[in-house]
């Protein structure tokens, strides 16, 4: 259960990409299905931008994660737990566990959640045993009466619907950038689309703007002084995170470029719930490395990135415009990779 018991949420991928690699090496001619991943996530407990522990927006950032990384890591398909909460037996845990709430404000029914939620942990600190809030499995996509829809549930649903291929991995356009840190700058845009020619990507926290409401990470946009420019690393799996940024801050390293629901923003999320791939702006194939960025798997799959400044909304101040999604190849913006000095102590590809 990546993401939930151990690793990090942006870990996910990682870890279901090495046990594919090792199934690969050992048994070639098998092939590799998740049996079992999940998350829980406390019926009516949300917490959409802090992604508590716990919480349903949590779960589902987790499991929006683990189907990513069945593309990541080449697996033919999965097996979610698990679609209905369940009662669980909770007898051998009150051998090891006290019987009476141990807080006295917390009722004797309610204190094994709170401990869950107040000290974000699945383990009981008096045993070795997991804790089961509302003496449930809450790992379910909905209520244990099957009446409520969690977060999960409707995640879960969107991407199987939404779910489109692109084109398979070997396919893509050769990059000379791919796998290392670069700076990724606009360079024109296609057809109609508005551009900002020279502008960076970049990823700050100081506007109103930068925190979508509502909703999880932080939303990305093209600045016009390249020392707030962020380095980015698009790996051969389609996943495109945050490296570093030249001006030495830590914002949201390690965060993923992500579209989420049916917002057309543009976002870096901890959990990596979209992959991408880099396109050469036309059919004609050249030895030119411009191209333009393009969701492969989740949310708005088939979209493109864009610099969409005629929209107000978009703009986030007189130096910097947020990025949008767009169906359309004519309203995408043309981008170039630039190695730069600070990104030559970064590792690159594994």
């Amino acid at each position: 259960y990546p993401g939930w018991y151990d690793s990090s949420v942006d870990e996910i991928p990682t870890v279901w990409k090495s046990y594919g690699d090792f199934v690969r090496s050992k048994y070639p001619d098998k092939p590799f299905l998740i049996s079992e991943a999940g998350a829980s996530g406390l019926t009516g407990f949300r917490s959409k931008q802090q992604l508590a522990k716990w919480s349903e927006d949590l779960q589902s950032a987790i499991l929006l994660g683990t189907l990513a990384a069945v593309e990541v890591s080449g697996a033919v398909g999965i097996a979610l737990w698990q679609f209905a909460d369940n009662r669980v037996d909770t007898k051998l845990f009150f051998q090891n566990n006290p019987t009476t709430s141990p807080f006295h404000n917390i009722s004797d029914a309610d204190w094994v959640e709170h401990v869950a939620v107040e000290f974000a942990t699945t383990n009981s600190p008096y045993s070795a045993h997991p804790l089961r809030p509302r003496r449930v499995n809450n790992k379910g996509l909905v209520s244990m009466d099957r009446q409520y829809k969690k977060q999960a549930y409707f995640s879960v649903q969107d991407t199987f619907r939404r779910s489109c291929k692109i084109t398979c991995l070997a396919e893509r356009p050769f990059f000379s950038w791919l796998g290392h840190p670069v700076q990724i700058v606009a360079i024109n845009g296609l057809g109609d689309a508005v551009h900002r020619a020279g502008w960076s990507l970049a990823v700050h926290t100081w506007n109103e703007g930068d925190r979508p409401a509502g909703e999880p990470g932080l939303r990305v946009h093209a600045h016009a002084w390249e020392t707030r420019a962020t380095l980015f690393r698009l790996d051969s799996s389609g996943l495109l995170r945050i490296v570093s940024h030249l001006d030495q801050r830590l914002t949201a390293v390690g965060w993923h470029l992500a579209l989420s629901g049916d917002s057309p923003s543009v976002t870096v999320q901890e959990a990596p719930i979209s992959l991408w791939r880099a396109e050469h702006p036309s059919d004609t194939k050249s030895d030119d490395q411009s191209f333009v960025l393009r969701s492969m798997f989740g949310a708005s799959c088939g979209s493109y990135i864009s610099i969409r400044s005629n929209d107000n909304d978009d703009i986030r101040d007189e130096n910097s415009v947020f990025l949008t999604a767009t169906a359309e190849l004519s309203k995408a913006t043309v981008f170039r990779a630039t190695f730069h000095p600070l990104s030559s102590g970064i590792p690159g590809p594994s």
